[in-house]
């Protein structure tokens, strides 16, 4: 059976130059408390779990129409996230057209993935 891939290109809307370091390391270096869930990582979740119940709630439940619930939830990249993306091919129209590759294999994921690369790279921007 064969698969294809569409491929496009976004612009980054958020920004990611800024982050606290560009170090690299190695997994196996670095303690475990770096890859658990702190105390502020629970809290964020608690406050998220609240918000989506009470969507639930007022969706399923006549008693909770009328009930206020909150409809997004913010965080450090919700005015940048709001807007629109822009896909690069129609701003500055550069197709990067159907691949004729198995995004379900490992071999076709490499492959859409470096394609746009290699599109980019011969672009002048």
């Amino acid at each position: 059976m064969l698969m294809w891939a569409l491929s496009f290109a976004a612009l980054n809307r958020i920004g990611f130059r800024d982050l606290e370091s560009n170090i690299k390391r190695k997994a196996q270096d670095m303690a475990l408390f770096h890859f658990l869930p702190n105390q502020d990582d629970y809290n964020n979740l608690k406050v998220r779990m609240e918000v989506m119940m009470m969507r639930i709630l007022k969706e399923y439940f006549n008693a909770f129409k009328e009930v206020d619930v909150v409809d997004h939830i913010p965080h450090d990249y919700s005015e940048d996230s709001s807007k629109k993306t822009k896909i690069i091919c129609f701003i500055w129209q550069i197709n990067l057209g159907v691949l004729h590759e198995n995004p379900s294999s490992t071999a076709g994921v490499i492959a859409i993935m470096e394609h746009p690369t290699q599109i980019c790279a011969k672009q002048r921007w």
